[in-house]
């Protein structure tokens, strides 16, 4: 039976002086960290610090089982970091360079590997970054309540997720699939009126 200080040190171990984070990485996220077991060097001793990292990484994972915009997003910076490596200048050009990648975006699309598909196509031009996985409004929600972590009550948090929703479902989506790149001024204006319609003339 696990005990509440072996709970309490889950995933940690001591190395010389130093705790590391080492974990089974989850099935389903051995593509985004590229191993099966995750090893990873806290930099402290202090236990409280290597505590408070360990369930950093822990909630990270959780978020990439199950927020699939969050996992597609990470696989896509992966592959860019990765396929940067395939850049070569070129010749006669100083200033241009080509992607030496022995597959085409379509012929990585056709073996499933669309996020490395996009990541190619970014490189070479075809599909601009910033079009790529832009933030979801309940992730914008979620950075806010991060940022303000010390200086906001629980309830504060909980009424920005919220109007994360209610946005959302006036927009007929949800949170998580409302991307800010989709929002624009009108939008905007017409669910302030629809709100400020809700305080003069409430449904009943």
């Amino acid at each position: 039976m696990a005990t509440a200080k072996t709970l309490n040190e889950k995933h940690l171990k001591l190395r010389g002086n130093i705790f590391w984070y080492v974990r089974r990485v989850p099935k389903k996220l051995i593509p985004l960290y590229g191993k099966d077991k995750l090893e990873k060097t806290l930099n402290t001793s202090d236990i409280r610090l290597a505590r408070i990292l360990r369930d950093e990484i822990n909630n990270e994972m959780e978020k990439f089982k199950y927020d699939t915009n969050a996992f597609n997003r990470r696989l896509f910076e992966n592959s860019l970091e990765e396929m940067s490596n395939y850049k070569r200048p070129t010749e006669g050009r100083p200033n241009q360079s080509y992607i030496d990648f022995p597959l085409s975006s379509a012929d990585l699309r056709a073996m499933g590997h669309e996020q490395e598909a996009n990541a190619l196509d970014v490189l070479e031009g075809r599909i601009e970054r910033q079009d790529m996985h832009p933030l979801t409004l309940k992730e914008s929600a979620e950075l806010i309540i991060t940022r303000k972590d010390k200086s906001v009550t629980e309830a504060t948090k909980q009424k920005y997720l919220k109007s994360a929703e209610k946005f959302s479902a006036f927009m007929r989506t949800s949170p998580d699939n409302l991307s800010l790149k989709l929002l624009d001024r009108v939008s905007v204006h017409k669910y302030v009126q629809y709100m400020e319609d809700q305080v003069t003339f409430p449904l009943k």
